[in-house]
């Protein structure tokens, strides 16, 4: 997709921006590529801890796999 072409190039050009990783995460788990939207966003949480939106994505992530349990988990640590 556009989107996807757009955010690759964007990372390829900006690997530190969490921003763009957390949005190619969307891309990606929009196209069910869970696995690929797990690892940008956990990486995202990692470089940047203060931006929830990363949690986020990783509990949308969980809910696409139907472990509400892991989603909860992301949802409350978003919340701390």
């Amino acid at each position: 997709s556009s989107n996807e072409a757009l955010f690759s190039h964007q990372i390829r050009v900006s690997p530190e921006s969490v921003k763009t990783q957390i949005n190619y995460a969307v891309v990606l788990r929009n196209q069910h590529d869970l696995d690929g939207a797990e690892r940008l966003a956990r990486e995202a949480v990692v470089r940047y801890p203060p931006f929830t939106e990363g949690l986020y994505v990783l509990a949308t992530v969980a809910v696409a796999r139907n472990d509400l349990a892991a989603a909860e988990r992301w949802l409350l640590r978003a919340l701390k």
